[in-house]
């Protein structure tokens, strides 16, 4: 008999609606969705749009619409795609209702495309963002004030110049920072499964 990989295990697990396999996908992919969506948002829009908003609501619509059924991935990185498929598909929606809300704002018609609403469905789920909230304190967890840095600025789609100029390294020290923390991500990520 052959026995399932820890991914096809997953998959049967987020069929089956189960929390382990449900928590499973936001720890391995939270953190980063905020990240690349957060390095998505022109400048002309941070201040309109957050990415934790935009990747609650993503990762929401995933499980809404993926689960109870046999996804068609084959791995981890063909999850991540759909997810941030998701996340980019509603960043462009929200970032389209807010171009809209201008037009109407300068046309003089009354505003009603958006309600400011959509980034708060996540609230129903709080435990999935205890789990995140808990795999970014553990990352965290033993690090130099310098990581921290170039954690939470990377988090804040900052790049790696912008990283290194803001707390003062140079752009090999940042890369550097970011692939241990990655591999403690990685062993975080595979001690959990």
């Amino acid at each position: 008999m052959i026995e399932m990989s820890s991914f096809e295990r997953l998959l049967d697990g987020l069929a089956a609606n189960s929390q382990t396999a449900a928590e499973a996908v936001v720890r391995r992919n939270y953190t980063r969705l905020i990240a690349v969506v957060r390095g998505r948002i022109s400048p002309k829009y941070q201040a309109k749009v957050d990415a934790e908003s935009i990747a609650n609501s993503a990762m929401k619509s995933f499980f809404r619409e993926y689960t109870g059924d046999r996804l068609a991935v084959s791995d981890w990185q063909d999850l991540w795609n759909l997810i941030a498929k998701i996340a980019f598909h509603k960043l462009s929606n929200r970032i389209r209702k807010f171009r809209q809300k201008k037009r109407s704002a300068e046309n003089g018609e009354a505003d009603v495309s958006y309600d400011g609403q959509e980034g708060t469905d996540f609230a129903d789920s709080p435990e999935l963002e205890v789990i995140a909230s808990d795999l970014y304190t553990r990352l965290v967890d033993g690090t130099s004030p310098e990581e921290r840095m170039v954690l939470d600025l990377s988090l804040q789609g900052y790049l790696v110049r912008e990283v290194a100029a803001e707390i003062g390294v140079s752009e090999r020290t940042v890369i550097r920072v970011r692939k241990e923390l990655q591999r403690k991500m990685e062993r975080m990520i595979a001690k959990d499964e």
